[in-house]
């Protein structure tokens, strides 16, 4: 195991908009493994689900995870103060489309329809 992935999101079926999180070991950083668990993600949820917009955040001092983002096609959509172990803390909201979104390598997805279908999207 290297890291995780989520993609999550409240009312898809109405509000067509997921939110990916993720975390990395630090030692398996600048390997490409971090943008291509969020391009497959990213592709699964536009190409599968039918998500229209993707949304993430990241704090300002985690310039790895914003550079992901960037490689990604997410775009800047505002800033959030958050408290992070008892502090203040600033992130900035990253919002992904179909048109910004930067596509790796094809993925290959088996159960798309039955997942579709759990989850009222079919």
């Amino acid at each position: 195991v290297v890291g995780i992935q989520a993609l999550e999101g409240n009312d898809f079926p109405v509000t067509r908009t997921l939110q990916t999180g993720s975390w990395l070991a630090r030692r398996f950083h600048g390997h490409g493994i971090g943008t291509r668990m969020r391009q497959a993600v990213c592709a699964f949820a536009f190409d599968h689900l039918g998500a229209e917009r993707i949304t993430s955040s990241a704090f300002l001092d985690n310039p790895a995870s914003l550079a992901v983002s960037r490689k990604v096609g997410y775009q800047p959509s505002g800033r959030q103060w958050v408290s992070r172990r008892g502090q203040p803390a600033e992130q900035q909201r990253l919002l992904l489309t179909p048109d910004t979104f930067v596509r790796g390598d094809e993925i290959l997805v088996d159960g798309a329809a039955e997942l579709r279908r759990f989850l009222g999207l079919a």
